[in-house]
């Protein structure tokens, strides 16, 4: 396919969840083309002040969904012991979940493995599904014709998601660059992607006494396309 230097760009805002006492590798993603960059940040930035609004959570505080769903932290400056309450935090992520499907300019997915790996093979196996994410965005940045720019959370030590970037081929690949690195607390994407993850991850797992959480995924993926097994 002949490329051009004014095909549309698309954002991808990846986090990784899983771990190998649970048995599951898992990427995902939520992206966003640039020329709907500024639309989609103050769609983001509505969301940011609802949650203020309407549940006393600031602007700058940090969703982490690994603190936020299991009612740690204190996101909230209600009293009454909001805090305290999962009930209160589910309901929050229904409402957010609900408002994530009405984006249109959202695109969203997941790939995951399961392994029994544990150690280097683990590791291994990371950078295995990573790569296989590599190559699912390849195939469909080619298909819509755009170019794309991965951003990660974290300080870009790890080298397994370099190297899967690097072994792209020049000719045809897609995604521009290595892979973007920031940390989460400076960005509303990052953060975003870390919801997402976590929402696709327990979708996954389907641990019971996790059910609260199973339908937020299905929200952005309802009819499983969007949901990539590679194991």
């Amino acid at each position: 396919m002949t490329t051009s230097a004014a095909a549309p760009v698309r954002l991808i805002y990846v986090d990784d969840s899983g771990a190998g006492s649970s048995g599951i590798v898992a990427y995902s993603w939520v992206s966003i083309s640039a020329d709907q960059w500024r639309e989609g940040l103050q769609e983001v930035l509505d969301w940011r002040a609802w949650m203020r609004d309407s549940y006393g959570i600031p602007k700058n505080y940090e969703l982490h969904m690994t603190k936020f769903a299991n009612g740690r932290g204190n996101p909230s400056t209600f009293e009454d012991g909001w805090n305290r309450s999962k009930a209160n935090r589910s309901l929050v992520l229904d409402e957010t979940f609900a408002r994530f499907g009405k984006w249109s300019w959202l695109g969203s997915g997941t790939i995951f493995a399961r392994t029994t790996a544990r150690r280097q093979a683990y590791r291994d196996e990371r950078e295995r599904v990573y790569r296989e994410l590599v190559g699912t965005l390849e195939r469909e940045l080619a298909s819509a014709g755009e170019w794309g720019l991965i951003y990660m959370d974290g300080d870009g030590t790890d080298q397994i998601y370099r190297r899967a970037h690097r072994d792209l081929e020049v000719e045809s690949r897609r995604i521009l660059e290595d892979p973007s690195f920031q940390h989460s607390h400076l960005s509303q994407w990052i953060q975003i992607a870390d919801i997402v993850a976590y929402a696709a991850y327990q979708n996954v797992l389907a641990l019971p006494q996790k059910k609260f959480a199973w339908k937020w995924w299905p929200t952005l993926d309802p009819t499983g396309t969007r949901t990539h097994d590679v194991s």
